[in-house]
């Protein structure tokens, strides 16, 4: 019996990962840009599995303060595997190479609303190290 080849599996890379996890990770990217270590940013998923869904955020607390960033509501995922998918994001994110992170970063919705974004940050106020996210 002969065998047929293998095919090659392609790598997984951040095209991979679902939209809304990639703006989760260009928001995490944005407070690492003004400053703020990544010690004192979070994901976060409040909620549950109800009608109502999954909220998720990335929160930054720093400065004896809080700011959540909601970023979407899952329904019908359990939480265990949004949190498997954001891990998997996250890694992806962190082996990837410094293009292709800046390709994500200046597609991103918080990119192109970077002077909303800071606003919004300093109004609750903070006092971000850096205001120029570019």
């Amino acid at each position: 019996m002969k065998r047929e080849p293998m095919l090659r599996r392609r790598e997984e890379c951040l095209d991979d990962v679902p939209f809304h996890f990639k703006e989760a990770l260009c928001i995490h990217e944005a407070f690492r840009k003004m400053g703020y270590p990544s010690e004192e940013i979070f994901i976060g998923f409040a909620g549950s599995n109800s009608n109502k869904g999954i909220l998720v955020q990335v929160i930054l607390k720093s400065e004896g303060k809080q700011f959540a960033c909601d970023v979407l509501v899952v329904k019908g995922v359990p939480t265990d595997k949004l949190v498997e998918t954001w891990k998997r994001s996250a890694h992806l994110w962190n082996t990837s190479s410094d293009s292709q992170k800046m390709k994500l970063w200046n597609t991103s919705i918080v990119r192109k609303d970077s002077v909303g974004f800071v606003a919004s940050l300093v109004l609750k106020g903070f006092a971000p190290k850096r205001k120029n996210l570019s």
